[in-house]
């Protein structure tokens, strides 16, 4: 009667140990502690095994892996937003750094263009100056003309403004003519000397400095004293003497303490 009702069938405990029998033989202990009570999770078949019965049973690692890969991605969202404020604080530190480097590489090229400018413009003013050309196309040489000529070779962008943050001087010193006059002493005429510029400085040339100006150096008190006249040649060495002085107010970018928020360059030329 037992055996008619069972239809075959042996116990679900029986089929159960036979199963884990075979799992002692066939499969690693590391594996098979995965292996728990049969559930209808999911199901394996072991008919390649010879076993005709479908045992369906669970995986508590695939749970577990479950459980750590929310746990993660929770602690991986909170560890991002901490790198994201960390980075922030970073930028807030280092960028005003970066600023104050990159404009003063800006500044220091911009001085050193216009130092360069100002060196050209007095060099080939006095040059200029020296041969007495004319220039615009005037009948004779003019240093108003020149000074003109000179400030709008610099222009900004490309150079430094010298109209309104600049100023040029151009001085003729004739040399002594007698006895009388044996010193040298500056032409006042228009055409030979002048200035223009709205900078306000004064030139380092000029009648009631000690010999004119040219005391800089050895090398100008030499030229001072080529201009005088000696009574043994009846003579001086030289007969006049050029000069062109350029000033420029050169501001930089960010206010720097030692600069006074601007500084002024100068270039001067002896032709």
């Amino acid at each position: 009667m037992n055996d008619s009702k069972n239809h075959g069938y042996e116990p679900q405990s029986k089929r159960r140990e036979q199963f884990r029998s075979m799992l002692r033989g066939i499969i690693p202990s590391a594996v098979r502690d995965w292996i728990v009570r049969p559930t209808n999770f999911s199901a394996l078949s072991f008919r390649n095994l010879g076993l005709t019965t479908t045992y369906k049973f669970q995986c508590t690692s695939f749970l577990k892996f479950e459980s750590h890969n929310k746990t993660w991605k929770r602690h991986n969202r909170f560890n991002h937003a901490g790198q994201r404020g960390v980075s922030a604080l970073e930028m807030a530190m280092i960028l005003p750094v970066l600023i104050l480097i990159i404009c003063g590489i800006i500044d220091f090229g911009r001085l050193f263009e216009a130092r360069i400018v100002l060196t050209n413009i007095a060099r080939e003013g006095g040059s200029i100056a020296s041969r007495h050309l004319s220039t615009y196309g005037a009948a004779n040489y003019d240093a108003r003309q020149l000074i003109t000529m000179l400030q709008q070779g610099s222009r900004p962008p490309v150079g430094p403004d010298l109209v309104g943050s600049g100023k040029i001087y151009i001085w003729r010193i004739n040399a002594g003519s007698n006895a009388a006059q044996p010193y040298p002493s500056i032409d006042t005429s228009a055409s030979a000397s002048a200035s223009a510029g709205n900078l306000a400085v004064a030139s380092s040339i000029g009648s009631n400095l000690t010999k004119l100006g040219l005391c800089r150096n050895q090398w100008e008190e030499s030229i001072y004293d080529h201009l005088t006249y000696y009574a043994g040649t009846s003579s001086a060495d030289l007969s006049e003497l050029n000069v062109v002085e350029v000033f420029y107010k050169f501001t930089p970018l960010l206010p720097v303490p030692y600069m006074k928020n601007s500084m002024i360059l100068s270039s001067r030329a002896l032709f």
